[in-house]
């Protein structure tokens, strides 16, 4: 008598714990989605944007401010892979005397103090004899150039005698100039910029000199 009871019981038991069984799975696919979708890089995650990566203008402000926290390793990263960059302390851009330097050697060269020869003061004509740090200080953030007044693109500032001979050099380049229009205290003689010159390199802009600027006679 109990025995159809006791089946119908079973069964019905059976059936439940089979629903369970299906909602849990469904629920673990739900959430095996959920977890893709949320872990998963978005695209060029981690990449510069192609759009950005053509941009000189932008690249250019990436890299001043890099130079303002000198985060050389970082800054190496945008220096052409074997052309390197080469360092003018003055606007005329000497390629017998003006260091250059390959992205290995930059990345570290705040760590060394061996000195180097820059070129020649101007008016004096003594030998530049400085460590990097030192040249750092006084030929490629001596202003906050970060928040100049004034910016130019392929547009040069005249700053006095020294001859600009940067297109000359650096054809087919993209010239980004930050410059410190001076202080009437010095009759804005202290007037200095800092230029930094891009080539293309595989369709993306790459640092191939910096170039210091100054008031000279």
């Amino acid at each position: 008598m109990y025995k159809p009871i006791a089946i119908i019981l079973l069964a019905a038991l059976i059936v439940s714990g089979c629903a369970a069984v299906d909602d849990k799975a469904e629920q673990n696919i739900i959430n095996d989605e959920v977890n893709h979708t949320t872990n998963s890089p978005k695209p060029n995650e981690g990449a510069i944007p192609a759009e950005e990566s053509v941009d000189p203008k932008q690249t250019a402000s990436d890299v001043l401010n890099l130079i303002k926290l000198k985060d050389l390793p970082r800054l190496a990263a945008y220096v052409h892979p074997t052309a390197g960059v080469r360092f003018s302390p003055y606007g005329y851009v000497n390629t017998e005397t003006d260091v250059v330097m390959q992205p290995s050697v930059l990345q570290d060269a705040l760590e060394n103090d061996d000195l180097l020869e820059w070129g020649s003061y101007q008016g004096s004509g003594l030998p530049i004899t400085l460590s990097f740090s030192d040249y750092y200080d006084d030929f490629i953030y001596d202003y906050d150039y970060v928040n100049a007044a004034q910016i130019e693109y392929n547009n040069p500032v005249d700053l006095g005698n020294s001859i600009d001979n940067a297109t000359e050099i650096y054809q087919d380049s993209f010239i980004a100039e930050y410059h410190f229009q001076g202080t009437k205290a010095h009759d804005f003689m202290d007037r200095s910029s800092l230029r930094i010159v891009f080539t293309q390199h595989n369709k993306v802009w790459v640092v191939v000199g910096i170039i210091h600027d100054e008031w000279t006679i």
